[in-house]
């Protein structure tokens, strides 16, 4: 399925919702669809950003790539990303490569936009 992403604001953070599989297949020549929405949120003044994972049903390696990149995009912008409520595969995945330990992950809206508001996103 592709990748659809949808952007809704919860206060001063930007929550991207994304649907379908964020794999090699959704990737738009040498850049991510959520790389480059990420970048216009932040170019638009959003400095808090959650990903919802929610509907999202596949993750590869690619995918982790562009999570990482999406990760060093937000950072080097001087913005914050948590991510919340992954399904119990792609939690696994994110436990095995190790970002639950350089990106917050969340099981709901509520405490993934309050930790943004705290600042309490880990650091690399």
């Amino acid at each position: 399925m592709a990748l659809k992403c949808s952007v809704r604001d919860v206060g001063d953070v930007a929550v991207l919702d994304l649907e379908g599989s964020l794999s090699l297949a959704e990737r738009q020549g040498d850049s991510s669809i959520v790389i480059e929405r990420v970048r216009g949120l932040i170019d638009g003044g959003k400095k808090k950003i959650v990903l919802n994972f929610a509907k999202l049903s596949y993750m590869d390696s690619a995918g982790i790539g562009q999570l990482i990149g999406t990760l060093t995009t937000t950072r080097s912008r001087g913005a914050q990303i948590n991510v919340m409520k992954p399904s119990r595969d792609i939690r696994k995945l994110l436990e095995l490569t190790q970002l639950n330990k350089v990106m917050e992950v969340h099981e709901d809206e509520e405490s993934a936009v309050r930790a943004l508001h705290k600042g309490t996103a880990p650091s690399a």
